[in-house]
Parts: C-alpha cells; sequence; structure tokens
C-alpha cells in the first residue's frame, strides 16, 4: 500500500501558531475537495436515463420501461410501483390532461415527493422512472376519456334520430305552442311546408313578392308562386355584379357623408369594449363590404374578447366553488401582514426554520436547484416557474400591491433594530445551503460566493417572503388546510382569477392610503437610522464588501502633545453684540487722481502758427 504524503507547508515557519493555522487551512482546502469528489461519485452512480422513449420499440428509438429498471424477472414489483405512481397522479395532477399540458413545477414537485416516500426511485437519475409512467398514464387517460365523450355524443345523436316521425309527433309539437283559437282548426293530416332538397338560386321578385317574408322567399325557391302572376327567373351574373357594385359606392358615400347609424347590438349585460369592436365591423363592412380591409383583424379581436370573457365566466363559477373572495379589505390585510412579522424575522436569521420551510424548497424546485444561475441572472428570464411564485392568488395584482408595500415597511424596521439585516441573511443563506438538507442537490459552492452570486435581500423577498406571506393570508381565510403547503397550492391555482378579478387600479383610494402610510413611515425609519452600517466579515462576497461605505463615527481634532486642551467655557447671551449695535465706520480712503497725458507744448507751438483761411473754435480767422 501506498503511504499517505504528510501535508508540508511551502515555506518553513518558526511561529508554531501561525503554523497551525497555514496547516489548518491546507487541511480545509482538501477536505472541500474531497467533498466535491464524493459528490460527483455520487451522481456517477445514479442509473442514466435509456435514449428515446418509454413504451416505442428498439427499432423505433425507444427502450422497455421494466427492462430499463432491471424489474424485467420481477413483474409483481414492476406492477406495483406502476399502481403507486397512478394514485399520486389522482391526487396531485389533472388526470385527462397529457404531461406537456400539466404545470412544470407541479410535476417536479410529484417527483420529488414520491422520491421521497420510496427511496427506491432515488438510484434513478431525475427520478426518470417516475415520469415515464406518468406520462404513459396520461395520455390512456387522455385518450380514453376522448373516446368515451365521442361514443357518447355518437349515442345521443342516433337516439335523436331514432324518434318515430309520425303525424301525432308533429301534431304534438304544434298543440304545444300557443296558437290562436283561429288556427286550432287546422286538420292534423296537414303536410307541413319543408324546406327544398335542391341547391338554391338568386332570384330577381316582383314588387309583389317583395314584401314577403324572408324565410318565405328560400322556401318558395325558383317555383312559382301561389299569389303571385308573375315568375321569378334566376339573376344574371353580370346584372347581379352591376347592382352590387351600385349598392356599394350608395353606402360608401352615405358612410362619408356620415347619414348612416348602425343600430347597437342588444344585450343584457354590454361589454363596452366589445360592442365597440362589433359596431367598428359593421361600420366597415357597410361601406367597404364583407371582406374589406382591416375585418379579419377586427373579427379576431372579437374572438378573443368573447374568449375572455368565457372565460372570466368560468373563473367566477369557479371561485363561488372555492369561496374565493372578489372584495377586499386592504386597511385589514395590512394589520395581518404586520401581525406576521416575527416569523418574517425568523426565516431570516434562522437557518434551521428557513431549511425546513416548504416555501424554500418550492423555490429550489422552481429554479431546478440552479441557485448559482439563478443568483446571477439579473431579469430571470429563464426561470419563469420562479417568477410565477411571486403571485398573491386571488388577491390578485392590487392585493400584491399592498403586500409588497407592507413588506417593505417591515424591512425597514427590522433594520432599525438590525443594522447588518442583509449581512444577516446572507450568513443564514450560506448555512442552509452548505449544511441544509438540500445541499447534495444544489450546484452552488464556494466559488460562487466568490463571484458574488449570492441571494438578495430583494430577491429574497420577492421568492420567499411574498409567497409566505399570501399563503398565510390565504390559509387564515379559509380554514380547513392541513399545512401552508396546502395554502400555497392554493395560491397558485386561484392566480388566474386574481388576474381577472382583482387587477391593478389606480381608482382605488383605500389601497393607496395604506400604501402612502407605508411610504411616510418609511422615510421616518430611515431617517432615524443615522448610525452607518458596521463594516462586513472577511466572509461577506467582494461586491457587498465595495457596496459599504465607511465612515468615521465622529470628528476628531488632534492636540499636539504638551499643549494643555482648551478650557470648556459656559458661553451666554452677552457674549453676542447685540443686534442694534453698529459697528464704527471706517475713514474713507482717498480717490485716487486720474491720471491725465501731458501735452507736447512743441506741438501746440506748431499748431498755433500754421496759417489758416478759416475760424475754428479754438483759433480766430487770420486776417
Amino acid at each position: 500500500m501506498a503511504k499517505r504524503k504528510a501535508i508540508q507547508l511551502e515555506e518553513p515557519v518558526d511561529d508554531p501558531s501561525e503554523r497551525i493555522r497555514l496547516l489548518e487551512k491546507q487541511l480545509q482546502e482538501k477536505e472541500h475537495i474531497i467533498a466535491k469528489l464524493r459528490k460527483t461519485k455520487a451522481k456517477a452512480k445514479l442509473i442514466p436515463k435509456p435514449e428515446g422513449q418509454a413504451g416505442r420499440s428498439e427499432e423505433g428509438g425507444g427502450y422497455n420501461l421494466q427492462v430499463a429498471m432491471g424489474l424485467e424477472d420481477d413483474n409483481t414489483r414492476y406492477l406495483r410501483i406502476n399502481r403507486i405512481v397512478k394514485r399520486y397522479v389522482h391526487d396531485k395532477l389533472a388526470v385527462c390532461k397529457t404531461l406537456s399540458d400539466q404545470e412544470r413545477g407541479q410535476v417536479a414537485r410529484l417527483v420529488v415527493m414520491i422520491q421521497n416516500d420510496f427511496p427506491y426511485f432515488k438510484k434513478f437519475e431525475s427520478g426518470w422512472p417516475i415520469r415515464d409512467i406518468i406520462r404513459v398514464y396520461l395520455q390512456n387517460e387522455h385518450a380514453r376519456a376522448r373516446r368515451d365523450r365521442e361514443a357518447e355524443l355518437a349515442c345521443a345523436d342516433n337516439s335523436d334520430s331514432a324518434l318515430p316521425k309520425t303525424s301525432s309527433n308533429k301534431t304534438a309539437v304544434q298543440v304545444s305552442f300557443a296558437v290562436s283559437e283561429d288556427e286550432e282548426d287546422v286538420p292534423a293530416k296537414k303536410k307541413l311546408r319543408t324546406f327544398p332538397k335542391k341547391k338554391l338560386h338568386p332570384v330577381i321578385l316582383s314588387e309583389a313578392e317583395d314584401s314577403a317574408d324572408d324565410l318565405q322567399e328560400l322556401i318558395r325557391g325558383s317555383g312559382r308562386s301561389k299569389g303571385s302572376k308573375t315568375t321569378s327567373k334566376p339573376a344574371d351574373n353580370k346584372e347581379n355584379q352591376s347592382a352590387e357594385a351600385e349598392k356599394s359606392k350608395k353606402r360608401k358615400a352615405e358612410v362619408e357623408a356620415g347619414d348612416v347609424v348602425v343600430k347597437k347590438a342588444s344585450t343584457s349585460d354590454p361589454n363596452l369594449p366589445l360592442l365597440a369592436l362589433f359596431n367598428k365591423l359593421q361600420n366597415l363592412e357597410y361601406k367597404d363590404g364583407l371582406n374589406a380591409k382591416g375585418t379579419s383583424l377586427i373579427r379576431l379581436e372579437i374572438c378573443i374578447h368573447i374568449t375572455r370573457e368565457k372565460r372570466r365566466g368560468a373563473l367566477s363559477r369557479l371561485g363561488k366553488t372555492r369561496r374565493w373572495p372578489t372584495v377586499f379589505d386592504y386597511g385589514d390585510i395590512a394589520d395581518r401582514v404586520f401581525a406576521l412579522k416575527p416569523k418574517i424575522s425568523t426565516l431570516i436569521t434562522d437557518s434551521y426554520v428557513l431549511d425546513s420551510s416548504p416555501f424554500w424548497e418550492e423555490f429550489l424546485l422552481a429554479i431546478d436547484y440552479k441557485l448559482a444561475d439563478f443568483c446571477a441572472s439579473r431579469t430571470k428570464v429563464g426561470f419563469l416557474a420562479a417568477r410565477g411564485l411571486q403571485s398573491c392568488g386571488y388577491f390578485g395584482p392590487q392585493g400584491k400591491f399592498v403586500i409588497v408595500s407592507c413588506l417593505l415597511r417591515m424591512l425597514e424596521e427590522l433594520k432599525l433594530h438590525n443594522d447588518d439585516l442583509e449581512q444577516t441573511l446572507f450568513v443564514t443563506l450560506h448555512t442552509v445551503i452548505t449544511h441544509g438538507k438540500s445541499c447534495k442537490q444544489l450546484d452552488y459552492d464556494d466559488d460562487d460566493l466568490a463571484t458574488s452570486n449570492y441571494l438578495t435581500l430583494e430577491d429574497f423577498t420577492d421568492y420567499i417572503l411574498l409567497p409566505f406571506v399570501s399563503s398565510s393570508l390565504i390559509s387564515e381565510d379559509l380554514p380547513g388546510f392541513e399545512t401552508l403547503l396546502d395554502a400555497f397550492y392554493e395560491k397558485q391555482h386561484s392566480h388566474e382569477y386574481g388576474e381577472f378579478f382583482s387587477p391593478e387600479n389606480d381608482d382605488d383610494d383605500e389601497a393607496h392610503n395604506v400604501h402612502r402610510d407605508n411610504v411616510r413611515a418609511i422615510r421616518g425609519l430611515q431617517s432615524m437610522q443615522e448610525s452607518p452600517p458596521s463594516p462586513p466579515p472577511s466572509s461577506a462576497p467582494p461586491r457587498y464588501r465595495k457596496g459599504v461605505v465607511k465612515k468615521e463615527s465622529s470628528f476628531k481634532i488632534r492636540i499636539p502633545p504638551g499643549v494643555p486642551p482648551p478650557e470648556e467655557k459656559e458661553i451666554t447671551l452677552a457674549d453676542f453684540p447685540s443686534p442694534t449695535s453698529k459697528k464704527a465706520a471706517a475713514p474713507p480712503r482717498p480717490k485716487p487722481k486720474p491720471k491725465t497725458k501731458k501735452k507736447d507744448s512743441s506741438h501746440e507751438d506748431k499748431k498755433a502758427i500754421v496759417p489758416s483761411r478759416y475760424s475754428t473754435r479754438s483759433q480766430a480767422k487770420l486776417s
């Protein structure tokens, strides 16, 4: 056997304490490397998923699930495992939907739940046999439900068509309606007028026939009417086209003149945007015809509105069944949020409570345990399931606005008692990540801490505290949930209901009054925090250490040695001059004399003796 090499220092150190410190540092590095190797070794032992799809032949690019699981000789256990997974599917998923239509986070949670309950599945990478059983079972149930529905509809159609068509049946149908006394004497054996089986053609009717009912015109077809002596003739294509062109020109002129008024559709529950689209479509069709430019887009918008209204009705019925509220007292919601302050403080400061919290586990499932990538991402675009955690269920966006405002105020109150709240959260998260029950599944280590990839207080509020608070409020509104996790699932289930019935509303004075009170309280708390935060420890991330500005607590004056300190004197009002006293006026300074240029006398003499015929202001005219 090879002898183990003793740990040696790179440079000899004489100080024993320093030598011990260096040896401990090297020992920690070796233990870290060993832990990484064990982690990779444990991952390598997992049974990987075969290539292809379960249930298909090998020629078709598939594999046999029972053989891939190693249970080809144990058919009883294989069938028992299938039954176990199917029971979980019935409890947690919609059976009539395929796997692709299910919520991804719900399926991931179901896989982890089955792995925790039955450790046999943990030896398979990502629990792929569970997903295969779920996929095949949901496909079969979806196809079976579709076949049953089609068979039942076909059976109903056959039962309707199998009714005996006798004169007595027709008489019974006529008698069931309210008719006048004159029409009661009509014999029962009289044949009712039916639609012709031949294809109808457009006809040109006389003036007498033009006043008949539209239904009777269609029934009459191209035959000769009984009450008219004229015969209807098929319309000529050219004449019909010219008539349509003239009508369209006339309509266009009327629309441009503004004489056309389209009658609005009558409905018991009017939807103003939908009615506006219908009126716009009618005006456009009346002006340019049925195939006018822009009509297809308007029809698409109408379909979207109708689909949305149908969905609103379905959600309304679902909300009444589940007893979801639609009207909220936001002042009461704020008081209930503030009542959760001790629990929120414990989530931030206690690593054991955070590690055992179901909301931390749901967050890790939503990001697929990719905590390092999530922390490094700024937009979180690649984590749609995690962004779904930010919803507040049936409280909707308006309720979320109030809850977030209360959470921000609560965090400021916690910062008042704990100056290093973000540093406390960092220590808690570091403990959970390195020693928690999910540490082996996380792709997070000390190298990520060195690159400043850590969960900030803002992200912790959005993805942990917000789901916790909203789920707690739902559990108070709807008693009967065994755990907060059940209330969390109810929150996720009622997300769309909240989007429809509690949208953002800028006119809601009650919600905005609560927010204004929170903003005033936050400003007051920030003004009370005069002392700067203490410097972070050396184990904190570089980005956090860089962001903290070091400030001195007070300004100190250095006094040279040998000089006595200045005596403290009591200052009174007598030491200050009265405002009426005036200082003595200083003597005025002498003004400097202006410098003048000396005149050249020789130049003046020359100017004086020059003869001139004209007089000037300075010299008289020579005679």
